[in-house]
């Protein structure tokens, strides 16, 4: 009967021993290198491409992206012509993967940035497009464009500042 015990207790044990966290290695998923282009901006809001491109850049880096250094990829563009948005079409998707040596190029446009403040209220349009490019092929492989609008009325004192 004490035998029977000592086993059991000894199973028990070693089942319960074994039944914690597997040991197999996690599927490792490699991070997409991406270049997040400069926006081309056709809103009246000079700081929109830079504040939008940065908002994006932490959305992509959250999402399984290695996002190059936006300095890095300004610079290689100003050494190739580019100096804003606009000017992206002067390269194919082909050179401009070549040249940023990513595999994926994100470029964006800014449709419409707008923030009216008046006292008590408030009102923010934001109109995006992007689009995600394979630069081995040029093919758009997803595009989307977006509009946001909020408005907000303060009725009092503390709200409204």
């Amino acid at each position: 009967m004490k035998l029977r015990l000592v086993i059991i207790a000894f199973l028990g044990f070693f089942v319960f021993s074994c039944a914690g966290k597997s040991r197999r290695p996690d599927v490792y998923v490699p991070k997409i290198r991406i270049a997040l282009l400069p926006l081309s901006n056709q809103s009246n809001e000079l700081d929109a491409p830079e504040i939008v491109r940065d908002l994006m850049r932490k959305q992509l880096s959250d999402r399984n992206y290695e996002v190059v250094d936006l300095a890095q990829t300004d610079e290689i563009l100003r050494e190739n012509g580019i100096s804003e948005g606009g000017q992206l079409g002067a390269l194919t998707p082909q050179k401009l993967g070549e040249i940023l040596k990513v595999e994926k190029l994100m470029y964006g446009d800014i449709i419409e940035y707008n923030f009216v403040n008046i006292g008590v209220y408030r009102n923010r349009v934001v109109e995006l497009e992007f689009k995600l490019v394979d630069p081995s092929t040029g093919n758009i492989l997803w595009k989307d464009e977006k509009k946001v609008s909020r408005k907000d009325v303060s009725l009092d004192k503390k709200s409204a500042r």
